[in-house]
């Protein structure tokens, strides 16, 4: 915990003439009756003296200094020509960005959409039934056909595109 700034021995007994030293300022304002001020009177408190390390004095002191010429360097025309530079680099990596994302959603689109099928692919119903003979052995109805629709089928109906066999269906 930081010490009381207002015990008797606080840090009062380590100073010497020339010390540095750090004291707070109790402004002090004299009014009348009805508030009017009379009179005003920034004044130190000096039962809060504190000695003032000098590093941080340097400190305080350097950074005014780098603080001076950092606003120098700012309002100076070189510095508004490194910004003028900065702002199309970053507008150049933008545009970039934005290619490079475009060119992947175009390839993720061409992925994902269907192209023109390859040769032997199953485009509908009759193809899909072609192929499930094929794989059975070509030995006749697979086993999920109805004989009904075996039936139709030896009898030489034709059916469309997308038909669905059920047994009402396949009666004549």
């Amino acid at each position: 915990f930081p010490h009381d700034p207002l015990s008797p021995n606080a840090y009062k007994d380590n100073l010497c003439a020339g010390d540095l030293v750090t004291m707070t300022i109790v402004d002090v304002f004299e009014t009348d009756c009805d508030g009017k001020l009379l009179s005003y009177c920034p004044t130190f408190d000096n039962r809060a003296v504190f000695k003032t390390d000098p590093r941080v004095e340097n400190l305080r002191k350097t950074s005014n200094k780098v603080k001076k010429n950092i606003n120098i360097v700012a309002n100076s025309q070189t510095a508004a020509r490194v910004n003028k530079a900065a702002t199309m680099i970053g507008k150049l990596g933008f545009k970039a960005a934005v290619t490079v994302k475009d060119t992947v959603q175009k390839k993720m689109e061409e992925r994902s959409t269907p192209q023109s099928s390859p040769k032997g692919a199953i485009n509908n119903v009759k193809d899909f039934e072609k192929a499930l003979n094929q794989v059975g052995g070509g030995r006749g109805p697979s086993s999920t056909e109805s004989p009904k629709s075996n039936h139709a089928r030896r009898q030489g109906k034709q059916r469309p595109e997308h038909y669905i066999s059920d047994d009402d269906s396949t009666r004549g």
